[in-house]
């Protein structure tokens, strides 16, 4: 540590030399008075001693003066200066500082004052991020809290990356409910995608290791391998793990410039930026399992009538027209009696299978109850939809053929949404074709129109009621 005080010591030697001064001179007069008798001498003696006390008096006072300038120079205009930089921190404001450096005592404690002004400066500057950060934060959580979709919550990601840090490329990759496979569903608008090649959960090292990692360089032999090989060439990286219950389903991957990786705030930051969107996603997956399992056939996984009535009271809205097809096991009864409900349910669920490879994206299907399902085709004819149902009665055929479960058929009645108004209408249509089919032997198509139901229902007649 540096000696300061070579110039405190300075002005005590001043000092001691000035009274050193004066207590010698008054020795020697004194030592003259005392060797010459009182007599004629005397004027002679006192212009003696006068002659040496003058001098060391002038000496003296001078000496004095040098101290009183050092320690205005060394004390009191310091004191002043430290005393401002005291009053202007008080009044709020950080920036002010003495700037001195020197030897003195004064100037250490100038230099302190100006390291401790610097280090509240530094302390108040992260509790003011800390702060901010905090409320947007709340207000991230927020508008995820108000996303009534996993694609909302994606576009919340994508806006809360900006508001991360601006500058920084990062990127969410997430797999869909059900599935490990991930892909990009958000980027910081305001830069390039980091471009993380990663296509698998588990070939992600931070969701394998269930917590953040950063590198250092992509060129480091420990970095992830996926890292290297960017288009802008060799960076550093984190990468946040995001996971719903425990289970991993995406990451957060950012980069920066090679040997200066992403500091520990910004990994902070991601990192509750991760927990809040698991939280979130998590909640909407649960809420849609909820929503699935409450509109699906438990037995045979098809949307159960709820959910057909939501399909196409949409498509009557969107007014796109539809043909719509209503099949029934035949003998259905029989066959459970004969072979017992655990065949029963296996024939439901055989022909829901059948039903599942012979239907295009669009098309819709459903179990209606019961050996009832329904087959709802958008934006098709007529002829064309019973060429499709022939399909379907082929499959079921080529699939009987290598099952275990008993041969049975079914009946289809065809209708077009032209004919009613609402879904109901419509199905009383078709369940008139359907009933037609029955009469005429089962195993059949039948189409039917508002004649034909008024015929097999008669006026006012309609089992559907």
């Amino acid at each position: 540590m540096r000696d300061r005080r070579p110039a405190s010591r300075s002005v005590r030697v001043l000092v001691a030399t000035a009274a050193a001064t004066l207590v010698a001179a008054a020795a020697v007069a004194v030592v003259i008075g005392a060797l010459v008798v009182d007599g004629p001498d005397a004027v002679v003696v006192a212009a003696a001693q006068l002659a040496i006390l003058i001098p060391a008096v002038a000496v003296a006072v001078t000496l004095l003066a040098m101290v009183r300038n050092r320690l205005r120079d060394q004390v009191d205009e310091p004191v002043a200066e430290l005393r401002q930089v005291a009053a202007a921190v008080l009044d709020g404001d950080l920036t002010a500082r003495t700037g001195r450096a020197g030897p003195t005592d004064v100037d250490a404690l100038a230099e302190e004052l100006d390291a401790a002004v610097g280090s509240v400066q530094v302390h108040i500057r992260r509790l003011r991020q800390h702060a901010e950060w905090g409320a947007q934060s709340r207000m991230i959580f927020e508008a995820l809290d108000l996303a009534d979709d996993e694609s909302g919550a994606h576009d919340v990601a994508r806006q809360a990356l900006a508001i991360v840090d601006p500058e920084r490329p990062v990127e969410l990759l997430l797999a869909p409910h059900g599935s490990t496979e991930l892909t990009v569903v958000a980027t910081n608008p305001n830069q390039p995608a980091p471009g993380c090649p990663v296509d698998e959960v588990s070939g992600c090292i931070a969701i394998r290791r269930a917590q953040p990692v950063v590198f250092d360089s992509s060129e480091s032999i420990n970095a992830c391998p996926k890292m290297r090989g960017r288009p802008y060439g060799p960076c550093s990286g984190a990468c946040v793990p995001v996971s719903v219950a425990g289970r991993p389903i995406g990451v957060l991957h950012t980069v920066a410039a090679d040997r200066h990786p992403p500091g520990e705030r910004l990994v902070g930051q991601l990192a509750t930026l991760a927990t809040q969107l698991g939280n979130r996603l998590g909640a909407l997956r649960a809420l849609e399992s909820s929503r699935l399992e409450a509109a699906t056939d438990k037995l045979t996984g098809l949307p159960n009538r709820r959910l057909l009535e939501s399909q196409l009271a949409s498509l009557i809205e969107r007014s796109t027209p539809f043909v719509l097809v209503l099949a029934d096991l035949d003998n259905f009864k029989h066959l459970n009696d004969t072979y017992g409900h655990e065949i029963g349910d296996r024939a439901l669920q055989l022909f829901a299978q059948v039903l599942r490879d012979k239907v295009r994206g669009n098309d819709v299907i459903a179990r209606l109850g019961g050996e009832e399902f329904v087959l709802v085709y958008p934006n098709m004819s007529v002829t064309t939809s019973i060429e499709a149902v022939e399909r379907v009665r082929d499959g079921l055929t080529q699939t009987l053929a290598v099952s275990a479960v008993p041969e049975f058929t079914c009946s289809f009645g065809i209708t077009h949404s032209s004919v009613g108004r609402d879904s109901e209408s419509i199905l009383r249509v078709a369940d008139a074709g359907l009933l037609r089919a029955k009469e005429l032997g089962r195993d059949q198509v039948v189409y039917a129109d508002e004649t034909l139901a008024a015929r097999m229902f008669g006026e006012g007649d309609d089992r559907r009621r």
